[in-house]
């Protein structure tokens, strides 16, 4: 069933299924939908805001109401994916915030876009793999600076126990 020319705003609350959030926002995207996405304190603790952001195309809304448009971008952006094997107790919403602590100032966005849960990932672990953008206001980004970033991120990552997917 096609969405095109609705409009649907989509209330996150706390809880451990917050992320599936993110999969119900991308469908409902591509079926033309356009989403807003409200967000609870508590739910930001599962999922970070900027993720709805980047799937719905929208601003996310907390009760902060802190956003501001910054203008078209000058410079290219550049994308890495990362697929990693997490412990199940450790949330989408932890990583999130690892990503944005450590991404620098040149992290412009990120979205998760795959959880798996089945037999090709270990007993008491999950896989989730995620997109991360970064882009300078300034200049042109060189690999060294991207590359740089992306180190500081898998370091925080693996003290936490999580592995990369192979």
């Amino acid at each position: 069933m096609m969405l095109t020319g609705k409009k649907i705003v989509v209330g996150v609350t706390g809880g451990i299924a917050a992320y599936k959030a993110c999969d119900l926002v991308s469908r409902l995207k591509k079926r033309g939908a356009q989403v807003r996405v409200v967000l609870t304190e508590h739910a930001c603790q599962f999922v970070q805001p900027l993720s709805f952001e980047t799937l719905s195309g929208n601003p996310a809304y907390t009760d902060s109401f802190d956003r501001k448009y910054e203008g078209i971008a000058r410079f290219p952006a550049v994308t890495r994916d990362i697929s990693m094997v997490v412990p199940k107790e450790i949330l989408a919403g932890d990583i999130e915030a690892v990503i944005e602590q450590r991404g620098g100032k040149n992290l412009e966005s990120y979205q998760l876009f795959d959880v798996y849960e089945g037999s090709q990932i270990k007993a008491g672990y999950k896989s989730l793999a995620y997109s991360i953008v970064f882009r300078s206001k300034e200049k042109t980004l060189e690999e060294a600076e991207i590359s740089g970033a992306m180190k500081k991120i898998l370091k925080a990552l693996e003290s936490m126990g999580i592995e990369l997917r192979q």
